[in-house]
């Protein structure tokens, strides 16, 4: 009998990568914190759930799942255990508040 090695996990097919990634308007705060000090860029979801989101070795998640967040704010949620369920209930309610933001 043998055994055929699986082949590579297969992407989710509608990924959305940007080449520009959303920018945020001026006078844009954080989700956060609601800081306005001009550092805001686009964070993206970095939670328990992520691979189920597009990310893998050197992917990030969907650019549409992204939190408007201050450098402050975005070096504490890329550094907080990806393990962390409370983490993950957190940032995916940061992304929620940024599209409700961006309409």
């Amino acid at each position: 009998m043998t055994f055929e090695k699986p082949g590579p996990k297969k992407r989710p097919s509608k990924i959305k990568r940007t080449v520009r990634l959303h920018s945020t308007k001026s006078g844009t705060c954080c989700v956060r914190c609601g800081v306005e000090d001009g550092t805001i860029v686009p964070a993206h979801y970095s939670g328990f759930r992520k691979h189920a989101y597009g990310s893998g070795t050197g992917l990030k998640v969907d650019d549409r799942l992204t939190a408007d967040l201050c450098r402050k704010c975005h070096e504490y949620m890329d550094g907080v255990r990806t393990d962390d369920i409370q983490h993950s209930e957190e940032f995916l309610h940061l992304i929620i508040l940024t599209m409700l933001s961006r309409d």
